[in-house]
């Protein structure tokens, strides 16, 4: 038996048996884990339903319910595209805010949506559900717990299969953390390298090796416009796979901003927190202010104007498997430029969920002739 028809045996027998022993659980899982994408906000119970971006629970975590506001298109400024974050605060907590603000609104002709934030497109599937549910099971549960009952089962089924033996052994090393995986040898010191060799951007353990090696890289250019006589900024991020096809935008308007390198680390952190509303696990985020890329890598304090975004940056790149900062210049920016300067021409600030301009296209498909 070949390496390649071993990884396929294994990967199905273990899938069934996921099946047969999770069922109750995936039921929970697709219910727990769905969540309202914002568009107008006209569907959407502020206070029931589950809406809020991040870890942590998605729905408003309140003791006071306040009755006036009821639905979260009452929290949106429409002709701005903006949140009210003057409302926002009289109603709930700053933490609760914080995430709130972080939601892109996209504008009052855009519908409601329930997505499954575990995919990009929102859309559920069998693998990616059963990749959280094998995530779960394996960061937090074991075979060998108190219920004798279930983990007799388990292996009663398991041995009684008509498959190979070596199989079945392999199996039961996996559902017990025994594989001699990198991070495994590491901690018995045995190897110094965690990472992954096969895609080198994750540390290799069980769930890396089932689930998530040859996770799509996503590439994210950002960038802002600054205009100083108004002190605002506009900022831009725009997403491409890895055939260098656009599968997202967004633009953002910021008021008060005192200069362009405020704005550019403002831009980056907007970018984060589209690449997150998106379910994106793998980032290239790219931008052309070196200083900027510079600080996020150093991760140390330090006495700039940008030192408390540059922290939250950093906080939110916990929510993905992998970010990587990359330094451009400016003419390999050129598509989160123009996009930045299309928001402020158009005024339209929010996801672009019809496709950017044709212009922003343009310069995207010649980066990919590039």
């Amino acid at each position: 038996m070949t390496t390649l028809m071993l990884v396929e045996w294994v990967l199905k027998i273990y899938i069934c048996l996921l099946r047969l022993y999770l069922q109750s659980s995936a039921r929970e899982l697709i219910a727990n884990e769905i969540l309202w994408r914002v568009g107008n906000g006209a569907h959407i119970n502020i206070w029931d339903d589950p809406w809020l971006l991040g870890r942590g629970k998605s729905r408003v975590s309140v003791q006071k319910i306040v009755p006036n506001w009821t639905s979260v298109n009452q929290l949106i400024e429409h002709e701005t595209s903006t949140w009210n974050k003057e409302l926002i605060h009289t109603i709930v907590d700053g933490a609760i805010a914080a995430r709130i603000f972080s939601i892109p609104p996209t504008g009052s002709n855009s519908e409601d949506l329930l997505v499954w934030k575990f995919e990009g497109s929102g859309e559920y599937t069998v693998k990616s559900g059963y990749r959280v549910v094998a995530t779960k099971h394996l960061q937090y549960t074991t075979y060998t717990s108190t219920n004798v009952n279930e983990y007799n089962d388990f292996y009663k089924t398991l041995w009684a299969l008509h498959i190979p033996e070596q199989i079945k052994i392999h199996i039961w090393r996996l559902c017990n953390n025994f594989l001699p995986h990198f991070c495994n040898l590491a901690q018995r010191t045995l190897s110094v390298d965690i990472f992954c060799p096969l895609c080198k951007a994750a540390s290799e353990d069980s769930n890396h090796l089932m689930w998530s090696c040859g996770t799509e890289v996503i590439k994210i250019n950002f960038d802002a416009a600054f205009q100083s006589l108004v002190r605002l900024a506009i900022t831009a991020a725009i997403a491409r796979d890895s055939k260098g096809e656009i599968i997202g935008a967004e633009t953002y308007l910021f008021a008060n901003v005192v200069d362009a390198f405020l704005a550019e680390a403002r831009a980056c952190e907007r970018a984060l927190i589209f690449a997150g509303s998106m379910g994106f696990r793998r980032l290239i985020v790219e931008g052309d202010s070196l200083t900027i890329i510079k600080s996020i890598k150093k991760k140390e304090n330090d006495k700039s104007i940008i030192r408390l975004i540059i922290h939250y940056i950093n906080i939110l790149e916990t929510q993905f498997d992998k970010v990587t900062y990359r330094f451009v210049p400016c003419m390999a920016n050129e598509v989160a430029h123009m996009l930045a300067l299309e928001g402020w021409r158009s005024q339209r600030f929010g996801v672009w969920v019809n496709g950017v301009p044709d212009a922003v296209e343009a310069r995207a498909m010649k980066d990919r002739l590039d």
